[in-house]
């Protein structure tokens, strides 16, 4: 059983095609992770030691094609999504067809291939068979269907093994070296796909999709060997005091030299904004000037107002006489 995790996806409540499509879009996106993770890790020396120059090669190639990878296995997924979503019974057999052109084997010795796939699948299947089972009862109940058939749930390993596959066709791989990067992919699905695998039943748990499937030990609290090790963690961090102080003023001294110096106009805007005692009693004798000045302007106006008309009317009076 995986340990309990509090990380999962918030899933929001909506009708079952929304809910379909939530769990659709969330599953591309942590295997397109997963996938990234495993073109860009660091092999594990006590697995892959052995023929680590050929997998640090089939790394290269799938970085220098890597969007379209990324790409291809997005559409493989989300195509298995779609597919079960809409299939019938009587379209099951035909997709578990084996078809080696459609798998991507064009070239290869497809024997080999699907014999590797066929071992890494059996094995997942078995290790998840409870937590496989759930899901696909849940995203039947989401699509409305009500077969028995449980061959063609999208997350299952066959299926992630099988999108994984078409996605690296065009690497134009030989068999050896398709089985070779199988490898890693296995080594990837070992250490990731229980935490997948949980966080995809806890999310549909909290959308009350047949919760009662959920395991209870999800819910676990953490085991006692956790708790014994939080203790240690404390007593090590409290060991060296000096040394995190000594960081924390390196940081505080780079933070400082790092500091940009503040231009003349950035330097008008603080005064502006935080002015100093005596700029606020200068601004407000400037306030008070202006406001006087203004006064005695505004009580100049009917005088000269006055004195317009009287110009204008003796004006008028001359011409009628003239």
């Amino acid at each position: 059983m995986g340990q309990a995790t509090d990380q999962y996806p918030r899933f929001e409540h909506g009708s079952p095609s929304a809910q379909y499509q939530q769990i659709s879009n969330f599953s591309v996106n942590y295997l397109e992770g997963l996938l990234v993770n495993l073109i860009h890790m660091e092999l594990p020396d006590n697995r892959l030691e052995k023929d680590s120059e050929v997998y640090v090669d089939l790394q290269q190639r799938l970085h220098q094609r890597e969007r379209t990878v990324r790409h291809a296995f997005q559409f493989q997924i989300e195509k298995r999504f779609s597919e079960f979503r809409l299939i019938r019974r009587s379209r099951l057999n035909a997709n578990r067809s084996s078809d080696w052109q459609s798998l991507g084997l064009a070239g290869q010795n497809p024997s080999r291939v699907l014999s590797r796939i066929e071992d890494i699948s059996e094995k997942y299947t078995k290790q998840f068979e409870p937590r496989l089972d759930t899901l696909t009862q849940r995203l039947k109940l989401l699509v409305h269907r009500s077969d028995q058939s449980k061959d063609d749930n999208p997350l299952s390993p066959e299926n992630l093994c099988n999108a994984f596959l078409s996605s690296v066709d065009a690497l134009k791989l030989t068999g050896l070296q398709t089985c070779q990067l199988f490898e890693l992919f296995d080594f990837i699905l070992e250490s990731q796909l229980d935490n997948f695998y949980i966080q995809i039943d806890l999310g549909m748990y909290y959308l009350d999709i047949l919760p009662e499937l959920t395991d209870p030990e999800l819910f676990a609290p953490p085991s006692e060997e956790t708790l014994e090790m939080e203790p240690v963690k404390v007593e090590q961090a409290a060991e060296e005091p000096a040394t995190y102080a000594a960081k924390d003023a390196e940081i505080d001294d780079q933070q400082v030299e790092a500091e940009p110096e503040i231009d003349f106009d950035d330097e008008i805007t603080l005064v502006q904004s935080t002015p100093s005692q005596p700029q606020a009693e200068h601004h407000a004798e400037l306030e008070v000037e202006i406001e006087g000045a203004a006064t005695a302007r505004f009580a100049e106006i009917p005088t000269v107002l006055a004195e317009e008309n009287t110009r204008v009317d003796a004006e008028s009076l001359q011409i009628a006489v003239d």
